[in-house]
């Protein structure tokens, strides 16, 4: 090939890249441009709104994605492994709400956890609020995390003066009273014990209780410890109030043990009848049976301890 025919196919060549680029490529380039949605549903088992080593992922949580507009694009469940995608989508904005009301029955009651609390690659990035994340830029984000967590378990209840040694309770029984001090479980870290919530672990009143009327009288300050189901202390403790009332709120799931120091005192004897009435706990060791705290079973307010009367103390009056 002579030196001009070799220029000439070099020009040609030059001009068909120039009109590939102007004209049929640049569709083919602008078509290859899409994007994708996703990412992880786990179970935030120490609700701290983070990914940490050792929590599951949930399968079966149903994703929407929304463009824009509000319009439904395309509907998905979390895989085994908790992963979703939504892919080949075009430039746009995008948004991803799941359906709270139909979550798979090992979670059902479950909640959002709490919303960008650190990391955006394993954080979790749904409002609790609306279900939904804020809408995505117009490019591939696969950071968009759903933090599922056990709503709050709680555990109570009273403790009373057991003058005639029946372990019972002995009042007429009306609506519940005033509610007595009470530790309130926040985020546990993974290595960090629990922490009390300033905001919730002082005294409040139960919407719509009137105060307990008894003939056998409550007992206040009397010291109650919460303690995991195999004997280690959770770091809660708390007093009963003037009504003899305590409680421990927004637990995380799990198996407990309620421990009253009795101080010298007498507990009365347990599991006497109607359990709520009757006292619960071992003489012996001032505990109460384990309790399992969790899906179906998020309160227990019938942890009872009857102390008796002092050695030498009049009996009561019948």
């Amino acid at each position: 090939m002579n030196s001009r025919r070799w220029r000439r196919w070099v020009v040609l060549g030059a001009l068909a890249t120039l009109a590939c680029l102007l004209t049929s490529c640049v569709g083919v380039a602008s078509a290859a441009t899409t994007h994708f949605v996703g990412d992880y549903v786990w179970l935030d088992t120490d609700r701290n709104g983070l990914q940490d080593p050792g929590e599951p992922p949930v399968e079966g949580v149903r994703a929407t994605l929304y463009d824009g507009a509000g319009n439904t694009v395309e509907t998905t469940r979390s895989a085994e492994n908790g992963r979703y995608l939504f892919g080949d989508l075009p430039d746009g904005t995008y948004h991803v709400c799941f359906a709270l009301g139909e979550l798979p029955e090992e979670v059902g009651d479950f909640r959002l956890t709490a919303m960008n609390a650190g990391n955006d690659e394993v954080d979790s990035d749904v409002d609790p609020a609306t279900g939904c994340t804020k809408p995505a830029l117009t490019s591939t984000d696969l950071t968009l995390d759903a933090g599922l967590a056990a709503p709050g378990n709680e555990l109570g209840d009273y403790v009373w003066l057991d003058q005639n040694g029946d372990g019972l309770q002995t009042a007429e029984q009306p609506t519940r009273g005033g509610e007595a001090p009470r530790a309130s479980a926040g985020a546990m870290r993974e290595g960090e014990g629990p922490q009390v919530s300033a905001e919730s672990s002082v005294v409040g009143v139960r919407a719509g209780e009137g105060a307990q009327v008894a003939e056998e009288p409550p007992v206040e300050g009397v010291r109650v410890t919460l303690h995991h189901g195999d004997g280690t202390p959770t770091g809660f403790a708390v007093s009963t109030g003037p009504d003899g009332r305590y409680g421990f709120s927004n637990l995380p799931d799990g198996t407990y043990l309620v421990c009253f120091d009795l101080a010298g005192r007498l507990a009365t004897t347990p599991n006497a009848g109607d359990d709520a009435h009757d006292s619960d706990a071992d003489p012996t060791t001032g505990c109460t049976e384990a309790v399992t705290l969790g899906l179906g079973a998020r309160q227990d307010l019938k942890l009872d301890l009857g102390l008796l009367p002092a050695p030498g103390t009049p009996p009561a009056s019948p």
